[in-house]
């Protein structure tokens, strides 16, 4: 449902809105408990929260009073504290370095536990930047929604952050090659066509995920499947978002800005990128073969020895050579 402005000469549009009437009897109960998990991103964690805080958590309204954020800092360096961040509707948890899969582990548990209980919990990425429109459209969706689609994940759009308007992702899925793929594809959404594709692409394919960058999931559905895997860094979601197997609702406006993975990947997350990969496909994915696995391992080693990555050859790892004589 929208509306359209046609303007027949020169005017100004200082603000506007549509609003739907719904007897309050209809609303869903919803108490949205945002989990997010932090590692040494404290510029952007304190601007989230502060965003949350001024623009969500102090306003008195239906959202205001039922939305809940819990903070999970995998960092043993302690830069952040709970004198910090805490207040009403707002707990910090420090956590050890057990990477994302961890973390928002921990933010699961913390969302079930407290009270009054969360009925959904919001995964969202630290190192992001995010409209509290997309929060407050998130918990209405979930408020208003018809009963049949009460057990649907919310999956928020990825952008980038280095160019605001280049799509990336926001539902995935494991192909037969046991690789990832994006169900909606790349690219710029400037234009409203762009916009439009995005919001009718075909997104029910066999082991389809949600990233968990933005990624809001009914609690009775963690309660069902349970946790996620032990993971550290990567893969996590995808592995959790296909054992969840649950349908997955996207709506232009709800998404984040993030980093471009290329941009941030750092070359000791290698090994996780390939052993979780092919730990998942094993779980999940019947048709990938050994033949497959092989191949991709191969590819990814000689990838890796092309790469001249020359500043991981550091003063340990000179002295861990010599050591063995092999300079």
């Amino acid at each position: 449902v929208a509306f359209e402005l046609r303007m027949y000469s020169d005017c100004y549009v200082y603000g506007g809105g549509y609003y739907a009437e719904v007897n309050e009897e209809e609303f869903n109960e919803v108490r949205l408990s945002i989990a997010t998990t932090t590692f040494k991103k404290e510029d952007f964690i304190r601007k989230n929260v502060k965003m949350i805080k001024d623009e969500i958590l102090s306003k008195d309204d239906i959202i205001g009073r039922n939305v809940y954020l819990h903070i999970v800092d995998n960092d043993e360096g302690r830069v952040l504290s709970a004198e910090e961040f805490e207040g009403e509707h707002v707990y910090y948890h420090r956590n050890k370095n057990v990477g994302g899969s961890g973390g928002f582990t921990r933010g699961m548990i913390e969302s079930l536990q407290q009270k009054p209980k969360a009925t959904h919990v919001l995964l969202m990425d630290d190192d992001v930047v995010v409209l509290s429109e997309s929060i407050k459209r998130t918990y209405l969706m979930l408020l208003l929604v018809k009963p049949k689609y009460k057990e649907y994940i919310i999956s928020g759009a990825m952008l980038c952050y280095e160019e605001m308007d280049v799509f990336h992702e926001d539902v995935g899925f494991l192909g037969a090659d046991g690789g990832q793929n994006s169900s909606k594809g790349h690219g710029k959404i400037v234009d409203m066509a762009d916009m439009l594709q995005k919001e009718e692409a075909k997104t029910k394919k066999a082991d389809s995920y949600a990233g968990w960058w933005y990624c809001c999931i009914p609690v009775a559905t963690i309660k069902e499947v349970q946790l996620p895997l032990p993971f550290f860094i990567h893969m996590d979601d995808i592995e959790y978002g296909i054992r969840l197997d649950c349908p997955i609702m996207t709506m232009n406006g709800i998404g984040v800005w993030h980093d471009s993975f290329e941009h941030r990947k750092a070359s000791s997350v290698e090994y996780y990128d390939m052993r979780n990969l092919l730990t998942a496909n094993a779980i999940h994915n019947s048709k990938y073969t050994k033949k497959q696995a092989k191949k991709r391992v191969m590819r990814h080693l000689v990838f890796q020895l092309l790469k001249y990555r020359y500043e991981d050859y550091d003063k340990r790892g000179r002295r861990f050579l010599q050591g063995n004589r092999l300079l």
